[in-house]
């Protein structure tokens, strides 16, 4: 036991001693990495103050050739021989745009004769009496008898609603109309002595007051154990208490 014990002992601190020599060279690492971080910084900095340098001076210098070729030109121009004049442009004509062109009208096709094999048809067009449109002579009767069917029958309303809820859970509610049904939430009743009351309680916490106890006008009592709910906890409760309080209690016989 004594020999295990030992054994253990060294053990464990060999794997601290791994451990605490991990975690050294991770540290040494991560200070190589700072390292070469802030020299690659440094060295990136100085390469660009260089070339802003580099850049001031090929502006100072261009700056400079500006300047003395200005001052040439201002030198040169007192000694230089009067200049020529300059001979007349010739001005240049004005161009005209030509006027649009503008298409004669079509011709009237329907107050033209017609000739040849079918110089029986004519072209003249019929206003039908029940839509307005305008037909041939000879297609007038034929249109005027579908679009008094057309007119005459009602035109079955499409049902988007249905069509959605096809092939779905919900087409058996459609199917039996309770989508169309319109719940309306239930209106809450006694909302001005509920601000009431919250005043009232805000103002007592201001001044260190316990509150008076607070009850509901809503609110219905159980006639059974005079207990207080709200409508429809009320009369779900009543039956009940009614009916558990009029059971006879058991008799327990103890043995001797």
């Amino acid at each position: 036991d004594e020999k295990a014990r030992l054994r253990e002992m060294i053990r464990k601190k060999e794997e601290s001693l791994k451990r605490k020599i991990a975690e050294e060279e991770l540290r040494l690492e991560r200070m190589q990495e700072e390292e070469d971080q802030e020299r690659k910084a440094l060295q990136r900095k100085r390469l660009e103050d260089q070339k802003r340098k580099r850049l001031e001076e090929t502006q100072k210098k261009m700056f400079q050739k500006q300047m003395e070729k200005t001052a040439k030109k201002r030198a040169g121009g007192t000694s230089a021989q009067p200049s020529q004049p300059i001979p007349p442009q010739p001005t240049k004509q004005r161009e005209t745009t030509p006027p649009e062109f503008v298409p004669p009208p079509a011709p009237d096709i329907f107050s033209q004769p017609i000739e040849g094999e079918d110089a029986g048809i004519s072209l003249r067009l019929v206003p039908c009496g029940i839509c307005g449109r305008k037909f041939g002579e000879d297609r007038l009767a034929k249109h005027t008898n579908i679009c008094n069917k057309t007119a005459t029958k009602q035109r079955k309303v499409f049902d988007t609603t249905k069509q959605r809820a096809e092939g779905t859970d919900y087409a058996q509610y459609v199917a039996r109309g309770m989508h169309k049904v319109e719940h309306s939430k239930p209106k809450t009743k006694g909302w001005k002595n509920a601000h009431d009351e919250f005043q009232q309680i805000v103002k007592c916490a201001r001044t260190g007051v316990a509150a008076p106890p607070v009850e509901n006008p809503d609110y219905i009592t159980c006639p059974t154990c005079n207990r207080r709910f709200n409508e429809t906890a009320g009369k779900r409760h009543m039956p009940v208490c009614k009916e558990r309080n009029s059971r006879k209690p058991m008799k327990i016989s103890r043995k001797k």
